[in-house]
């Protein structure tokens, strides 16, 4: 029961509200505000959940209710909380199964500033601009599987901003009630998002976007006079890669954001085709990378902070001369390469521990999601692996790509534990499934992402989250790593948080060869039940 105290309190410090629902969709269980003006999570028990959201929004969380699997997660969805006084808040909804709570369904609300009227115009769109391209990817690879077109529509829309000056907060509120009605009548089922306060992107069904447009050139704004719009699209083909069109897709999107729409149609089509030509080659290249393995690998050591002695070094990726790999290894993962980079990386990290002088040398390597799911991978590990070479080898999963079927990574992890591996949840945090991730993956470790760490000194709520993650993971016997420790101060903010370890500039920066820390900490009183790193 104290692990669940502090799972929910850490879980509570990065949503609003938690609840349980059972089989009929009735709240079972709350903590947390609701939300909606009322007496707190009391309020809650014994409603449908139905109840608390616009029917739309009902509609749509049945949908995915029914679709969800054991141990999957589904979301964030933004939906509209009913107020007691009246109007709506938005809030973005997370689901997941717990196994063991099999039918109940786990449930995480996060607020969206204060009521639906009143947010930003970013906030009422039905999704970031994140999740956006994360469905754009996933319509992009049903589409190509069931030879299905898509269309991808930028619409903006010019007098949207002085709306909001000269509107009332119910009246703006009703205007973008307008606009999204619209969208769902021209364009059905279409996933919108809204990247600036007059820009958006619309993904739906093959057609033109000109009935759209025209539609949408007949809003009214303040004061009665008409808004300025204007839309251009793109077709997406079935027969393209999908791969290679979500690139195309995510520049078009950031052209789109930062320069407005372009001259014309025709030059969105040739701007789109450009991009994929040069994603063509810019695979080709990677390819050619990967496959005369042009690249070197930097350690960085990973530090115990009771002690000041290294427990490891990660292994990081360098492509040219030093160069930071994050571009390349973007796209990697866009181009479904990531696993072909995971792969020669951990060749050449076991051909270094197996050197002569390497004896006591130990190293991580970062696993991607995808990696971890291919069984081509995991067996070359553990084929080219013996049981003294795998306790010197820490795997990182990343969090890169969400795990969809967490208890099959579960059982991977377990297996590759059982093998004698140690296992890392890398860039805790940096994720929307983290919390699901610390729940259902049998790791060792947990990396702490930098965000939390860079400036902890001064944040309150970071060094909460820390705190409650640190007594969490002392409980279920994980080591704890910060990442990303560059300041003194945020070096002794984590060691008095309890921190096990940690890594950064602190300590030294990535090298060609394993090199011990620059500096070794003050060391600590050793907490009650603290693990070493390696065992």
């Amino acid at each position: 029961m104290a692990a669940l105290a502090r799972y929910l309190g850490l879980a509570f410090a990065a949503a609003d509200c938690l609840f349980e629902i059972d089989g009929s969709g009735r709240i079972v269980f709350a903590i947390g505000s609701d939300g909606g003006g009322g007496a707190g999570d009391r309020r809650l028990i014994g409603r449908l959940l139905a109840e608390l959201v616009e029917a739309a929004d009902g509609s749509t969380i049945k949908v995915l209710i029914e679709a969800l699997r054991p141990g999957q997660r589904l979301g964030p969805t933004r939906v509209r909380l009913l107020m007691d006084e009246g109007g709506s808040r938005l809030a973005d909804l997370s689901i997941f199964s717990i196994p063991e709570l099999a039918p109940h369904v786990s449930c995480a609300l996060s607020y969206v500033g204060g009521a639906a009227g009143e947010t930003p115009l970013a906030e009422a769109a039905q999704l970031d601009a994140g999740t956006f391209r994360d469905q754009v990817r996933d319509q992009l690879a049903v589409a190509a599987s069931r030879g299905r077109e898509l269309s991808l529509a930028l619409v903006e829309i010019k007098g949207l901003i002085d709306a909001r000056q000269k509107l009332s907060s119910a009246g703006m509120a009703a205007l973008l009630r307008k606009i999204q009605a619209m969208i769902a009548q021209h364009a059905p089922e279409a996933a919108l998002a809204e990247l600036s306060h007059e820009r958006f992107a619309i993904l739906h069904d093959a057609g033109e976007p000109a009935a759209l447009v025209q539609a949408l050139a007949g809003l009214v704004g303040p004061p009665g006079r008409k808004l300025e719009v204007a839309g251009q699209s793109v077709k997406l083909s079935p027969r393209r890669d999908p791969l290679q069109q979500f690139r195309a897709v995510r520049t078009a999107l950031d052209c789109f954001l930062n320069t407005g729409l372009p001259r014309d149609e025709a030059s969105l089509q040739r701007s789109f085709q450009a991009v994929l030509d040069e994603t063509a080659r810019s695979a080709g290249r990677l390819g050619a990378i990967l496959q005369e393995r042009r690249f070197e690998l930097y350690y960085q050591p990973v530090v115990q902070l009771s002690t000041g002695l290294t427990s490891h070094h990660e292994v990081l990726v360098r492509f040219d001369k030093g160069v930071g790999p994050a571009p390349l290894i973007k796209l990697a993962e866009d181009l479904a390469l990531i696993e072909r980079l995971d792969a020669l990386v951990a060749e050449q990290a076991v051909r270094r521990l197996r050197a002569a002088g390497s004896e006591r040398l130990k190293l991580a390597i970062n696993v991607s999601g995808g990696s971890l799911m291919n069984d081509a991978y995991l067996e070359q590990l553990l084929a080219t692996t013996n049981s003294g070479l795998r306790q010197r080898l820490h795997l990182e999963i990343t969090e890169s790509a969400a795990l969809q079927d967490l208890n099959a990574a579960s059982r991977r992890i377990r297996g590759l534990r059982d093998a004698g591996f140690l296992v890392a949840i890398d860039d805790f945090g940096a994720g929307a499934a983290s919390f699901d991730y610390l729940r259902a993956l049998p790791v060792t470790s947990v990396k702490i992402d930098g965000r939390y760490v860079r400036g902890v000194d001064r944040d309150e709520r970071a060094q909460t989250i820390i705190k409650h993650l640190v007594g969490l993971c002392s409980e279920l016997e994980y080591v704890t790593v910060a990442e990303m420790v560059e300041r003194e101060e945020e070096l002794a903010t984590i060691t008095a948080l309890g921190v096990d370890c940690g890594q950064g500039w602190a300590f030294g920066r990535p090298e060609p060869e394993p090199c011990e820390p620059a500096r070794r900490p003050a060391a600590r009183a050793r907490r009650v039940g603290e693990r070493e790193m390696w065992s």
